[in-house]
């Protein structure tokens, strides 16, 4: 008795390989946040790893949206490359701040280069009694 076997292997297509992304979000997500839609870890080339809360996600080719983005990766850390003046300060950015990024999403070695970051304007505190300033 003979038996033929066909192996059929997939592979992610191309544009879900290597993609530009923008990511909304901010470090340490309270839990539960319903504004949240998921969570990265991200990992910086010290090994470093922060919970990031993802509150937009938009991948320009193959126009992706949310955590979906990501799927190739996860469970795993991304690791984040890019210049250290620019990944330094982002890995650094205190929790809760709103924070925007620009880069290249890469699911075949599970990283982000980060190519631009956007920090929304922190809070201004009264020194006097330590509450947010009202606008």
């Amino acid at each position: 008795m003979t038996v033929a076997l066909s192996v059929v292997t997939f592979s992610a297509p191309a544009e879900a390989q290597v993609r530009p992304v923008r990511v909304d979000g901010y470090w340490e997500p309270a839990e539960p946040d319903t504004s949240v839609l998921g969570t990265l870890e991200l990992r910086d080339e010290a090994g470093k790893i922060r919970a990031f809360g993802v509150t937009a996600a938009q991948a320009y080719m193959g126009a992706t949206k949310g955590m979906s983005i990501f799927r190739h990766s996860q469970p795993r850390p991304l690791r984040l490359r890019g210049r250290v003046e620019m990944v330094e300060p982002f890995v650094a950015t205190e929790s809760g701040r709103a924070v925007t990024l620009f880069g290249t999403y890469d699911a075949r070695n599970d990283s982000i280069t980060l190519t631009k970051v956007e920090y929304a304007k922190a809070p201004e505190i009264d020194s006097s009694d330590g509450a947010e300033k009202s606008p």
